[in-house]
């Protein structure tokens, strides 16, 4: 898939992250994305608009910092703060609402409208 130039995957249904959930990282996660890789925890006509603008973000976020960075700056972060109150979440956040609503293009006839 490609949105505004970047290709990204997204994979829907993924045991990384119901795994995450079992285990007790996150029991609320939706997803999580790793590199240019989005993955949802739920079936695919359950991504939301807002979530595929969000995970992109975190992509764009990747793409501009690199590995390193990107990872240093998560996880130190989330040392310092909860995750709603994180600055790489919060700008992620941001996009997804201003970015949601065009997102219906990439997601296909099964997409779920956010409403």
């Amino acid at each position: 898939m490609e949105i505004d130039g970047v290709d990204i995957t997204l994979i829907t249904s993924s045991r990384l992250v119901k795994f995450m959930r079992k285990i007790g990282i996150n029991k609320r996660l939706l997803g999580i994305t790793l590199g240019s890789t989005i993955r949802w925890g739920g079936a695919p006509k359950d991504v939301t608009q807002w979530f595929l603008a969000h995970e992109f973000c975190h992509v764009l976020q990747y793409q501009k910092m690199g590995f390193f960075k990107f990872y240093w700056t998560y996880l130190t972060g989330l040392l310092k703060t909860s995750y709603h109150t994180h600055p790489m979440e919060i700008e992620a956040h941001d996009y997804g609402l201003a970015n949601g609503p065009r997102m219906v293009t990439y997601l296909g006839p099964l997409a779920k409208i956010d409403k």
